[in-house]
């Protein structure tokens, strides 16, 4: 299914979809998809937006918005004789990622690859009403192809993304060859601060605006560390 969406006068590339209402519960009937399979308790309850009794691309509507609100970066450092501490930190706020990874990891209408632990020991069940996942018994490949706002996530964030501290050894010597030594440790990557349930929120893995806002199996930015020694002669 197509997500990003072009509307005159609004943000581009906008995250457009069907929206749900939680699970069927029991003892009710949600809307069919437009293949006709009936939609009983434990199955995801798509919601019919223009009441016509079926659940099709007509339902869709604006889930999420990829595009931040605002990003922003910051630098601080602190020195103290001969230590040096120093951080520099960015991030992100206001915009939605859709993680079609935790889509893909929690359909469980294939077993071509590995799934995700809780969709199957937390699934719905009359015991277990309160669940996000459907009953196993529930799911429905077409589930799947349609998109929807249950893999909306907020992708704000706040990254440590480079932090060092530094310290430097006077030398004593009569030829004075060597004036002094530096040491430094330091990191990049260190630390993320987000409520995004994948492995990285700064993501566009299609790399593209006609598909932006997409984690589908991106590989995380990685996390280095390094140690420095300096000679000052």
């Amino acid at each position: 299914d197509y997500l990003n969406i072009f509307i005159a006068g609004e943000p581009m590339s906008l995250f457009y979809a069907l929206p749900t209402d939680g699970i069927v519960p029991e003892g009710k009937t949600g809307t069919p998809l437009s293949d006709g399979a009936e939609r009983g308790p434990g199955s995801i309850n798509f919601v019919d937006t223009n009441h016509d009794h079926v659940i099709n691309v007509e339902d869709k509507v604006v889930v999420g918005d990829p595009n931040p609100d605002f990003t922003y970066g910051f630098n601080t450092s602190f020195r103290y004789k001969r230590l040096r501490i120093s951080a520099s930190f960015v991030g992100s706020y206001g915009n939605d990622i859709y993680n079609q990874q935790l889509a893909n990891l929690s359909d469980l209408s294939t077993n071509s690859s590995n799934r995700l632990r809780a969709p199957v020991f937390d699934c719905w069940s009359p015991e277990n009403k309160d669940s996000m996942w459907p009953a196993v018994s529930a799911y429905n490949s077409n589930d799947l192809n349609l998109c929807s706002d249950r893999y909306v996530e907020d992708g704000s964030y706040l990254r440590l993304a480079n932090a060092s501290i530094s310290y430097s050894f006077p030398i004593n010597s009569k030829r004075q060859i060597i004036r002094n030594i530096a040491f430094s440790i330091s990191g990049k990557n260190l630390y993320c601060w987000t409520k995004y349930s994948g492995y990285d929120p700064d993501v566009n893995v299609y790399g593209s605006v006609l598909k932006y806002g997409i984690d589908m199996g991106a590989y995380p930015s990685g996390r280095t560390y390094m140690l420095d020694i300096k000679f000052y002669f």
